[in-house]
C-alpha cells in the first residue's frame, strides 16, 4: 500500500513539474553550432607527444620545441 501511494505520489509531482517548466525556446542552428575554421579568437595549442626512437619530427621540422 506504501508502495503504491509512492508511486501516485512520484507519478503526480512528475507530471506537475512537467506542466510548470516553460516551454523550450527555439533556436537557430547557426546559433547553438561552431563551424569549422570560424572563431573570434585563434586556438593554439602545446603539448608532449611521445612516440618510438626515429619514428617522431626532427628538430628542424618541429619550431615550436
Amino acid at each position: 500500500m506504501l508502495a503504491t501511494r509512492s508511486l501516485a505520489a512520484a507519478i503526480i509531482l512528475t507530471f506537475l513539474a512537467m506542466v510548470a517548466a516553460p516551454p523550450a525556446a527555439a533556436s537557430r542552428i547557426k546559433d547553438v553550432v561552431n563551424f569549422e575554421g570560424i572563431r573570434d579568437n585563434m586556438l593554439i595549442g602545446y603539448g608532449l607527444v611521445v612516440g618510438l626512437a626515429g619514428t617522431g619530427d626532427s628538430l628542424r621540422n618541429a619550431p615550436f620545441t
